[in-house]
């Protein structure tokens, strides 16, 4: 089950629900596509995700097919080589203050076919790992990268309350179109009392 919300209304946008062995990126492509369509061209600016859909690929189609920013948390390590090289590059002396407790640094990266991105690594007093986010827009600066990623946040929140409130992710059946009916049922349920509260 694939369910787009927007961060500010945290109203459901376009879901997906299917059956089979299909890849993350695949339904992540739809549910997106999905959601500008219901939106209308030109309204949906920028998809905020997290680093289980850090792929070059994907940067490259939500840029170019449909021309959106993204915010992403990123992920190094072999499989990710352009991200990690990026950071194991980084000397102390490229890290800014930002605060007491953060340092940050910025570095652009190429992605596939030559994309231009900007990978920031936050690092955090208490954190052990590097907080790494990577976006396409030119505007952005840690600070503000830093926000719209924490407003996903509230999505994870909203869809945990959902679970609670109208008992989303405990189905009583297995059947595609009966999961389907009641993520439809409660998706409404929600609009609905957001609507009228």
């Amino acid at each position: 089950l694939w369910v787009a919300f927007s961060v500010e209304s945290k109203m459901p946008l376009a879901f997906h629900l299917d059956s089979g062995n299909i890849a993350d990126t695949v339904y992540f492509k739809r549910c997106v596509s999905r959601a500008g369509y219901v939106l209308g061209p030109g309204v949906m600016k920028r998809v905020v995700a997290d680093r289980g859909f850090c792929s070059r690929e994907l940067y490259l189609w939500l840029e170019r097919v449909m021309h959106l920013k993204f915010v992403f948390r990123a992920k190094g390590g072999q499989t990710n080589a352009y991200i990690q090289d990026a950071v194991n590059a980084l000397e102390r002396k490229d890290f800014r203050c930002l605060g007491s407790n953060t340092r940050y640094a910025k570095v652009d990266v190429t992605g596939f076919k030559e994309q231009w991105l900007r990978l920031f690594v936050g690092r955090h007093c208490g954190f052990q790992k590097d907080f790494l986010l990577i976006t396409n827009d030119p505007l952005l600066e840690y600070r503000g990268i830093r926000r719209i990623y924490l407003k996903r946040w509230t999505v994870e929140s909203f869809f945990h309350d959902q679970k609670g409130t109208f008992l989303l992710g405990k189905f009583c059946c297995t059947r595609w179109q009966a999961v389907f009916a009641e993520v439809t049922c409660s998706l409404l349920a929600c609009i609905l009392l957001k609507v009228f509260s």
